[in-house]
């Protein structure tokens, strides 16, 4: 549970990579593990050896070297989604309550998936004018693709505003915080999808991230050094894995003048997380 990329790249050069493709935000996803027990003790060399990736120790010291032998919780670490609204709450409250200048950005149901029920039951919070609903959108998110019927995208991104769009109709502020495609650009739904969401995004003038930077990963189900194909980063961290990808979400970068955008501060966030 570290962020990743670091035994391929120092993290200066991530960060100059996601300035050079033009965002502006990263969402750094974290465990609630790491903080509340003892795993955030346990050190980035130490993670790494209980799991046996000799490489990436190598990697990390030839980086990285100053965030080898910390504690993982400071060199950051990896998500965890949840299914309860409820504990949804108690967290906005929390951060809140650590941090009172901070906007809070309350997911969904179903990873993200589905804000519908705040229609029948409303947020009671402390707090105002400082929460923003999240929602996820991806290829399988209840889209039919594969049929050649051009309304498929009407008929998709209905649904995408019954699941929680139609907040903003009644002036809540809405993040799309996750959206992506296969970057390898083998799938026809994929590339279905990816076009309509860029439509989507585009009218509504909609804040956004993209799932996701990273090019690999550590370990994931039981396996060293997985590629992510969803990836906008290739396996190395070193390039853009799909330009074409890239040169359409650079073309929605730009806030719409014709609109008046939900936050005080037009943001357009990227995903950093696995």
């Amino acid at each position: 549970m570290v962020a990743k990329g670091l035994s391929k790249q120092p993290l200066d050069a991530i960060s100059q990579r996601i300035a050079s493709l033009g965002f502006n935000c990263v969402r750094l996803t974290w465990a609630v593990g790491m903080v509340v027990t003892d795993a955030g003790k346990v050190t980035v060399r130490q993670a790494l050896q209980n799991l046996k990736l000799t490489d990436d120790i190598v990697g990390f010291g030839d980086k990285n070297p100053s965030l080898l032998d910390v504690p993982r919780v400071d060199a950051f670490v990896t998500w965890n989604m949840g299914k309860s609204k409820d504990n949804a709450y108690l967290g906005a409250e929390a951060v809140h309550e650590g941090n009172p200048n901070l906007l809070v950005i309350l997911s969904g149901l179903n990873y993200d998936l589905d804000l519908s029920f705040i229609k029948d039951r409303p947020v009671s919070l402390s707090f105002s004018n400082k929460l923003v609903y999240g929602l996820h959108w991806s290829s399988w998110s209840g889209a039919i693709w594969d049929r050649g019927d051009p309304a498929v995208c009407d008929e998709v991104t209905g649904g995408r505003m019954n699941d929680g769009g139609c907040l903003m109709d009644k002036g809540f502020p809405l993040i799309l915080s996750e959206f992506g495609m296969d970057q390898r650009n083998t799938n026809p739904r994929d590339n279905k999808y990816i076009g309509c969401t860029l439509r989507w995004l585009h009218d509504k003038d909609v804040d956004w991230a993209v799932w996701g930077l990273q090019g690999s990963y550590y370990f994931r189900e039981g396996v060293a050094g997985t590629d992510e194909v969803f990836g906008v980063l290739s396996y190395d961290w070193s390039d853009v894995r799909n330009n074409k990808f890239m040169d359409s979400v650079k073309s929605i970068m730009p806030p719409r003048t014709d609109n008046i955008t939900f936050l005080t501060s037009d943001l357009r966030l990227y995903v950093f997380c696995a």
